[in-house]
């Protein structure tokens, strides 16, 4: 969890942190914002959602990072872990809309 960068702070329900998690396959982190998604923890809502991975600039010139907390890839990903940005987004539109009708038929 990044508490450096708060979010929300005048929130009378208090600050907004956030955090970015890397799973090992697209269906466990699909998997896993499904279920995380608008669930409530200690009175707080957890909203998951997709993002996108960006590699370290200087790695892609072959240095090295020196910064242990790095969010960025310092390796190249295996083609089949890679998923165009217009395929993540139908993904996403399909998630959201089954959610939003499973909630209308609660």
């Amino acid at each position: 969890m990044n508490k450096n960068k708060i979010y929300n702070l005048n929130n009378p329900n208090g600050p907004s942190y956030s955090c970015h998690i890397t799973y090992s396959s697209f269906s466990e982190s699909s998997l896993a914002i499904l279920n995380l998604d608008n669930f409530i923890f200690e009175n707080h809502i957890i909203k998951a959602s997709f993002g996108t991975t960006k590699y370290y600039s200087n790695f892609l010139y072959g240095n090295n990072c020196n910064n242990k907390d790095c969010l960025y890839l310092h390796y190249f990903s295996d083609v089949k872990d890679i998923i165009l940005l217009i395929k993540m987004i139908l993904i996403i539109i399909k998630q959201y809309l089954k959610i939003n009708i499973l909630k209308q038929l609660n």
